[in-house]
């Protein structure tokens, strides 16, 4: 589990099989929060609790913003996992 202080990050499922990916907010000390978290999946700004857990489909992206730790595995088999940086 990683976060980055000042670079948002997409992580994009590229295919194969769905992608589950594990968020918490880092707070000002650098430890997990419960606080809410603000992602967009494919544009769409949603929020979920700190600890929630989303699921990428193939073709599906997450956008995320700095300060959100992340962790992030095939749901099943495999699949192919791209991640952009800004």
């Amino acid at each position: 589990m990683h976060f980055h202080r000042t670079k948002m990050e997409d992580i994009i499922n590229r295919g194969g099989g769905d992608v589950v990916v594990e968020l918490w907010k880092a707070n000002k000390n650098e430890d997990i929060s419960d606080e809410d978290i603000s992602i967009q999946i494919d544009g769409v700004t949603q929020t979920i609790k700190g600890g929630g857990m989303v699921t990428l489909t193939p073709g599906e992206s997450l956008t995320l913003k700095p300060w959100v730790y992340r962790r992030f595995w095939p749901a099943k088999e495999t699949a192919l996992i791209g991640i952009i940086s800004k």
